[in-house]
């Protein structure tokens, strides 16, 4: 059987951070339209929509001018159209649980805790 391959950081050769942004015109260091997982959450952020977004087992149109929000370990594949464009938000769990203690009120976990 093969093994779904979990990015991180680190394995994608970027520093380990809180939040990073990945713009779609940088070259990919990974191959994002395979099944694969991530160690971070992401917000994909979609300028210009085109193609099928399956996000752990459900299937999802990219349109123009939407947001995907894949929680972390969630196994996702894009196939984007050639013209598709936007960008990625990587946010670590580091990051969401430091934002609780100083904003209590605004749980930003639970954004990532459902599908």
């Amino acid at each position: 059987m093969a093994t779904i391959p979990t990015y991180s950081f680190y394995n994608i050769g970027r520093q380990e951070k809180m939040v990073d942004l990945f713009a779609w015109t940088d070259p990919d260091p990974y191959s994002f339209d395979t099944p694969h997982c991530h160690d971070y959450h992401e917000l994909m952020v979609f300028y210009k929509g085109g193609g099928k977004h399956d996000i752990d087992f459900k299937s999802f149109e990219v349109k123009s001018k939407s947001i995907h929000i894949i929680p972390k370990s969630f196994l996702h594949q894009l196939k984007r159209d050639a013209n598709s464009s936007g960008f990625t938000i990587a946010i670590s769990q580091l990051f969401l649980e430091q934002l609780l203690q100083f904003e209590p009120t605004n749980n930003y976990l639970s954004l990532f805790e459902k599908e």
